[in-house]
């Protein structure tokens, strides 16, 4: 099992310097359904890769990945699910890199423009739980409206739903610049629902 994944880790190593990526990228305006859904799978498997400089993830945010999910959803909802999966594992990285406001602009707009479900609005928070965590990108996300997503996870959440919002919530106060924005979002008041509950 051990060897088998090092393979798959070394394949997806290699079609990610070979610009597999961008390859996939000008496929998946076909207008076949099925043509759209396996790119979007393809691009997904291959944002699985890790590596300690999000190489990457930048090079498919630079080569227009997130524009592209968020194009193709609306033409194939059946994509929606592995574009939400392509686009956390975006966000699965430990420092922000160039252009990952690219990133958050294409969750945002997916979760504002589809009728998620709620297993999606949960990846959609587990992005932006991510992302919150990211060093000096607090105040950037508050400003792209990320509070949106907090605000429907406490109403309408329960369990794990809640508690990522609540995570979001805890990241976000711990950039100064941040707080008097929550403020302005009346946290006050959702944390204090949030403790009864």
């Amino acid at each position: 099992t051990f060897s088998l994944m090092a393979a798959q880790d070394s394949i997806r190593k290699r079609m990610h310097t070979e610009g597999a990526v961008a390859s996939i990228l000008s496929l998946i305006s076909a207008p076949n359904a099925l043509v759209k859904v396996e790119c979007c799978r393809a691009l997904t498997n291959l944002m699985c890769e890790e590596t300690s400089d999000n190489i990457y993830e930048q090079r498919a945010v630079k080569d227009g990945l997130p524009y592209n999910l968020m194009r193709v959803v609306p033409e194939c909802p059946a994509a929606l699910d592995l574009s939400l999966q392509c686009l956390l594992n975006l966000t699965s990285v430990e420092d922000r890199y160039t252009r990952i406001e690219e990133v958050t602009d294409a969750i945002l707009n997916l979760e504002n423009k589809m009728n998620l479900t709620m297993d999606q609005q949960i990846v959609v928070a587990q992005s932006i739980t991510n992302l919150s965590a990211l060093k000096g990108f607090q105040q950037k996300l508050l400003e792209d409206g990320c509070m949106t997503v907090v605000e429907k996870a406490m109403k309408f959440g329960e369990g794990a739903h809640r508690v990522l919002a609540a995570t979001i919530v805890r990241n976000l106060t711990t950039c100064y610049r941040t707080r008097p924005k929550l403020l302005d979002h009346n946290i006050v008041s959702l944390l204090m629902s949030m403790s009864r509950d």
